[in-house]
């Protein structure tokens, strides 16, 4: 089962309670990389392989979501999804 996708971080909460993107119907996304920004939705499904970033994030987002953290650019990589 793929993870839920950083639920608070990128706002894919519902009704329900959190939901992944495939759960919400959306496209897939396009091209290797997919960027989505801190506390903003993510408007197509990312499927592995996939790589899920995200931008303007902090330390503290970025553990909770599992990726690794760039400071400087304030950039989660490689999110585990």
């Amino acid at each position: 089962m793929k993870r839920i996708l950083v639920g608070l971080l990128i706002g894919t909460v519902g009704a329900g309670g959190l939901a992944t993107t495939a759960e919400a119907g959306l496209r897939p996304c396009h091209g290797r990389s997919v960027y989505v920004v801190s506390g903003h939705r993510l408007r197509c499904d990312v499927s592995p392989p996939q790589r899920l970033h995200i931008l303007r994030s902090t330390q503290a987002e970025c553990d909770h979501a599992g990726g690794r953290f760039a400071p400087r650019q304030r950039i989660c990589w490689d999110v585990d999804y």
